[in-house]
């Protein structure tokens, strides 16, 4: 998972928490500061990354960002809500977004293809509690 994508996740993750009543409101007003500091730093990556795909941009700047590991277009953000099962993550192979439940099946009968996709195994971790 991206770093862009790691943040969202955790904000989610702490947003849906507060609201659950696990996290304290002083804890929560510590997530929000941390947030916005990092509010800025997210937002030019997000920019960067949106000229790369609209062809505003070169290819070398998506590169830097991979290698860095702020960006990768094959991640998709997990909320970390609901049920696995229905989660959307992007392809690699399919260059599209599909089910869990469906990647866990692809990667199934493409074992060869799959085998080291970080996507598959976080899928295989979420879905049947493997630790890869």
């Amino acid at each position: 998972m991206d770093l862009i994508s790691e943040r969202i996740t955790q904000f989610n993750r702490a947003i849906h928490d507060f609201m659950k009543g696990d996290l304290t409101p002083e804890k929560a007003h510590v997530l929000v500061a941390l947030a916005n500091a990092q509010h800025k730093w997210v937002s030019s990556a997000i920019a960067a990354c949106s000229m790369v795909q609209r062809g505003k941009a070169d290819s070398k700047l998506l590169k830097r960002l991979e290698m860095k590991n702020i960006y990768d277009e094959t991640a998709a953000i997990d909320l970390g809500l609901g049920d696995p099962e229905v989660d959307k993550v992007k392809c690699p192979l399919k260059d599209e977004l599909i089910l869990r439940a469906d990647c866990l099946d692809y990667s199934g009968s493409h074992h060869d293809d799959c085998s080291g996709c970080e996507i598959g195994r976080a899928t295989k971790d979420k879905l049947l509690g493997v630790m890869q």
